[in-house]
């Protein structure tokens, strides 16, 4: 049984490192996990892989006269596509102890979140986010569940999203 609890959060955090939390400027306060700063590693090292890729497609329409080069904007081009940014990693590791302290004590889950990060500036706001992201990837996962593809993954998934409903913050 608590094995199912750790495969489901840190499943559900790592979807949710995925997006970024809203911090206050200074150093980071709160507790780091590994297992979530080593995903963020291999999701940063693609999304460079991503943006290389994407750089190297438009130099080679500029190379290959595809594109007008006499132009003003590069500077524009260069921000508009994607993977600018790197993602950080503190919603998942927020979203883990929360989760974590919802299996020990749910009552007062979100109370020491908060205690314990307080370099988010709205950390329910941040998790209410995420969990929306979550049910996003859900609707995904159902449609990948009717045409039965990935099924194993898919059961992954929903399992993890039967074990959330009930571990939810309350707004």
């Amino acid at each position: 049984m608590a094995d199912d609890h750790t495969k489901h959060i840190r499943l559900i955090s790592r979807a949710l490192s995925l997006l970024p939390m809203t911090l206050k400027d200074g150093p980071f306060v709160g507790q780091m996990n590994r297992d979530i700063l080593v995903f963020n590693s291999f999701v940063k090292a693609l999304n460079r892989s991503y943006r290389n890729l994407c750089e190297m497609l438009l130099l080679s329409l500029f190379l290959n006269d595809c594109v007008k080069r006499d132009r003003h904007d590069y500077a524009e081009l260069s921000i508009r596509m994607p993977y600018v940014a790197d993602i950080n990693a503190a919603l998942g590791m927020v979203s883990k102890y929360y989760l974590e302290h919802t299996v020990t004590d749910g009552s007062k889950a979100m109370e020491a979140t908060e205690k314990t990060f307080t370099s988010a500036v709205d950390l329910k706001r941040d998790l209410q986010k995420g969990f929306e992201f979550w049910d996003n990837v859900m609707k995904g996962i159902k449609v990948l569940k009717e045409a039965k593809s990935f099924e194993a993954t898919c059961n992954m998934f929903l399992e993890a999203d039967e074990w959330l409903k009930s571990r939810r913050p309350q707004n």
